[in-house]
C-alpha cells in the first residue's frame, strides 16, 4: 500500500465511498461507507435534535436547517 499522501486528490461525490472502522461484535474491522450514508446520518441527527445552522462543504453543498427542518439546499460545482 502506498503512503497516504501519495494518492491523488479528488472531489468527492455522493456515490463515492470512504474507508472507516465500524465498532461491532466483530471487533473494529475496516469497512467502506458510502458518502450518501454519512450524509443521511448527519441529516437525521440534525432533524431529530432541532438544530439550526448551515452545513457548508467546500462550496459544493450547502444545507440550511432551521429548527431541525431543511429549508434550503444549494449544490454547485
Amino acid at each position: 500500500m502506498a503512503i497516504i499522501y501519495s494518492y491523488p486528490g479528488a472531489t468527492p461525490t455522493i456515490s463515492d465511498t470512504v474507508l472507516g472502522t465500524k465498532f461491532d461484535s466483530d471487533g473494529n474491522p475496516t469497512k467502506s461507507f458510502p458518502i450518501s450514508g454519512i450524509v443521511d446520518i448527519a441529516v437525521n441527527a440534525v432533524t431529530a435534535n432541532g438544530w439550526t445552522g448551515v452545513f457548508d462543504t467546500s462550496d459544493i453543498l450547502q444545507v440550511t436547517v432551521v429548527n431541525g427542518i431543511i429549508t434550503n439546499v444549494v449544490i454547485s460545482g
